[in-house]
């Protein structure tokens, strides 16, 4: 099968972009200590004249001599606070102050349930989002790139979160991570995604989801992205359920007339199709074969799937079982979260690379966890 168009861009650009940053991550982990001081000393630098800053004393940890009495005084004046500590601070970010929390105000805003009874509003930095997500993005596609060297052959399928789902008091958006990191990609890389941006932006879930299916149904995926695992089994599901809406618009060229799709935007995600009578016939006839489809019959040629596999998501593997190429790559996503991104898996194994030099980690001993 012959290659997309333009996929020769995306792997000289991430074969040099990521093995440059590959080598900051192999430097860092030479000597993880002095990389740490190097990223605390960082943050206190860049922070020191916020008021938490000023209320922490980080003027005062940064003084210190050695890497040991920095470290003591973080400790010692920064004890780990939880969300409702900060929710004060953040609050006021939120009304329009600066220099709160940190130097200016937040890009954005990401939510998450966790634990607590109401949504948290987590501030995102444009510092952490250029020096650490958009980076760490980067880092990751080149290991996809590096171990299935045709990843990158013809399309692939992100499902993130929407992009904005609320404004703060003060004008600031409040949406997904993942949606703003997928939507910043540089052109030649989002070339690569079935879907168009706009899809990211429509307010109705099912209307949103079926979208992303159908035009990921249209291509030969390649890699397949989201966190849950849960989402494929409805992708799964959804393929069979609504199998001829599907067929029809990609015969046609079309979208549902009875998806609930903003004017705007469907104008703009309409702009992009086209009839494909071909791929239509492909899909029918897989149907007709197989009855019950699942991706390794519409997706043959997938190389990569990066989902969860461990914690509460590890109760989605037996329904996945079977459900993909024999010679597909089932990525764990990695230790990932809306406040932050430790790290990503890069190998073919399970254990996540920490970027030491992007976030300064601290350990509780494992005795106190019993």
């Amino acid at each position: 099968m012959a290659k997309m168009k333009g996929s020769w861009k995306v792997r000289l650009a991430l074969g040099t972009v990521g093995k440059i940053l590959m080598m900051g991550v192999n430097k860092a982990a030479k000597n993880c200590a002095l990389t740490e001081e190097q990223t605390l000393r960082g943050i206190l630098r860049y922070a020191k004249d916020s008021e938490w800053g000023k209320l922490h004393k980080f003027s005062y940890i940064l003084a210190a001599k050695t890497p040991e009495e920095l470290f003591k005084r973080w400790q010692e004046n920064v004890p780990p606070a939880e969300y409702e500590d900060l929710a004060p601070f953040i609050e006021r970010h939120k009304n329009g102050e600066s220099n709160v929390l940190f130097p200016g105000k937040p890009m954005m805003y990401a939510t998450t349930s966790g634990t607590t009874k109401t949504p948290k509003w987590i501030p995102i930095t444009n510092r952490y989002y250029k020096n650490v997500y958009s980076k760490i993005s980067k880092i990751w596609l080149y290991s996809a790139y590096k171990y299935r060297p045709s990843v990158f052959d013809d399309a692939g399928t992100s499902i993130v979160g929407k992009v904005i789902e609320d404004y703060a008091p003060d004008g600031t958006i409040c949406g997904s991570v993942s949606g703003i990191v997928r939507r910043d990609l540089p052109q030649f890389i989002k070339a690569i995604y079935a879907e168009h941006d706009d899809v990211y932006a429509i307010n109705d879930h099912r209307a949103r989801y079926y979208c992303i299916v159908r035009m990921g149904l249209e291509r030969d995926i390649r890699i397949l992205v989201t966190p849950n695992p849960s989402t494929i089994v409805e992708l799964q599901q959804s393929v069979n359920d609504m199998f001829e809406d599907y067929v029809t618009d990609i015969e046609k060229g079309t979208l549902s007339s009875n998806l609930n799709i903003e004017e705007e935007f469907r104008q703009t995600i309409s702009s992009g199709l086209k009839p494909n009578p071909q791929r239509a016939a492909e899909l029918r006839a897989l149907k007709e074969k197989y009855g019950i489809l699942q991706p390794k019959h519409y997706w043959p040629h997938l190389q990569v799937l990066s989902t969860w596999k461990c914690g509460n998501t590890y109760v989605y593997m037996d329904k996945l079982k079977d459900a993909f190429p024999e010679e597909m790559f089932h990525q764990e996503f990695g230790f990932f979260a809306t406040e932050c991104c430790p790290g990503k898996v890069l190998d073919e194994g399970k254990a996540t690379t920490i970027f030491a030099h992007m976030n300064y980690l601290e350990f509780v001993p494992e005795e106190e966890l019993h």
